[in-house]
């Protein structure tokens, strides 16, 4: 269990760079390094001997939420872990001393066979090839961290890594509920490009924005069309009409997310 003691007010500083300075080569490496944007805490890649904390640390995020639709442990998460831990793959955690504070994976699939797999072939195969993409599972930090802009730094450690080994093309799902984490995403580049929709007897059903980040993203369109971010049938019209999301609003306290056409 992650200890409830840790220190609330570490300094961190997390203005977005054009480039982030990072050791890639010393993090596919599994070295742990400091990161001067976040004093005090250490960046390393996971490995398997890293089962039972990162298996651990999932289990109390998912509790801490308390919101399935948000987000839910796996079906099988124990081969969950594995798989996200496997040399074959990339998952990173940010680590307050030796404990684990945050975490993100990174599935990298090679085939078109293996976007099948992960339900995600028809979202990607007129975007990148498989090859060159990233899918990357929902960014975990502790609750006493959140709000300082963890998020953020993983998602542009793993872009900053990614684009180091060829993979440039970055998609993710994320819940309708989740306004944090899709408005970061799309603050840094990402559109909506999909409803990702699962059904598993085990899982339940679930409904997700898809977005991409690409390293060349198309021309937009000047009108944008505003819908509320939980209204799923209007966004699934916008997206059948080939509008992408591609930013947010508040109004009081509904979020809407902002839908353009893309040029080209």
């Amino acid at each position: 269990m992650i200890a409830r003691g840790l220190e609330k007010k570490k300094a961190l500083s997390l203005q977005m760079e054009s480039t982030m300075r990072l050791n890639v080569p010393a993090v596919l490496a599994g070295d742990r390094i400091a990161l001067p944007r976040a004093s005090g805490f250490t960046l390393g890649r996971l490995g398997p001997s890293d089962y039972a904390d990162l298996r651990n640390f999932r289990a109390e995020i998912v509790e801490s939420i308390g919101n399935p639709d948000v987000i839910r442990l796996m079906p099988d998460e124990e081969q969950y872990v594995h798989e996200c831990l496997d040399e074959k793959n990339f998952a990173v955690g940010l680590f307050d001393n030796k404990q684990l504070v945050a975490f993100n994976s990174l599935l990298w699939p090679s085939t078109d066979d293996e976007l099948r797999e992960l339900h995600i072939y028809e979202f990607v195969r007129s975007r990148a090839l498989a090859s060159t993409i990233a899918y990357a599972g929902g960014v975990m930090v502790h609750p006493s961290l959140r709000g300082r802009g963890f998020q953020k730094l993983l998602i542009e450690v793993r872009m900053v890594v990614t684009a180091h080994v060829g993979r440039p093309h970055h998609f993710s799902v994320v819940s309708f509920a989740n306004v944090f984490s899709w408005r970061n995403i799309l603050e840094m580049g990402g559109r909506v490009v999909g409803l990702f929709e699962f059904t598993d007897a085990r899982y339940g059903d679930t409904s997700r924005l898809f977005t991409h980040q690409s390293p060349a993203p198309k021309p937009l369109s000047d009108h944008t069309i505003w819908v509320d971010s939980l209204d799923i049938e209007a966004q699934r019209r916008l997206l059948t009409d080939g509008l992408v999301g591609t930013e947010f609003r508040m109004l009081g306290a509904m979020a809407q997310l902002g839908y353009r056409h893309e040029i080209g």
